[in-house]
């Protein structure tokens, strides 16, 4: 028996991963449209088609939604430079082939765009947001 959404109780681990990646596709998308202080977390769950409640059990406050959502293709970014750089020796075309991949990637994720260029110049973005990302990534 498949497991009712708009009943409360245990979701399987498939069923809250896409309820995760719903709630995360729509922050994303909100977040890059209106900024991190246009944008309420019951807007973000009337968007993704769940309750309040289930934005804080996956990802705890506002502030670490926004960050999750910031972060979220870091890695895909990462995998597809790195297997960019490593398929070629010749330094020209593994540039060629970086500045293709991640053009290709940026297309298809232009929110996230949105949202990283955002944080960068910190348009919108919460107190303390931009100084913990800096520290992140300076470690």
């Amino acid at each position: 028996m498949a497991n009712n959404p708009n009943v409360a109780g245990k979701r399987s681990q498939q069923e809250s991963l896409l309820t995760r990646n719903r709630i995360l596709d729509q922050a994303e998308s909100l977040f890059a449209r209106r900024g991190f202080g246009g944008v309420s977390l019951r807007e973000i769950a009337t968007a993704a088609g769940v309750r309040h409640r289930t934005i804080q059990h996956h990802f705890g406050t506002k502030e670490e939604l926004y960050q999750t959502v910031l972060g979220r293709w870091d890695h895909r970014v990462q995998e597809l430079l790195l297997a960019a750089i490593g398929e070629e020796s010749n330094l020209e075309l593994a540039f060629k082939v970086v500045v293709d991949q991640l053009f290709d990637f940026m297309l298809q994720k232009r929110d996230w765009v949105v949202l990283t260029a955002r944080s960068a110049t910190s348009a919108g973005q919460p107190d303390g947001i931009a100084g913990r990302m800096r520290l992140k990534q300076d470690s």
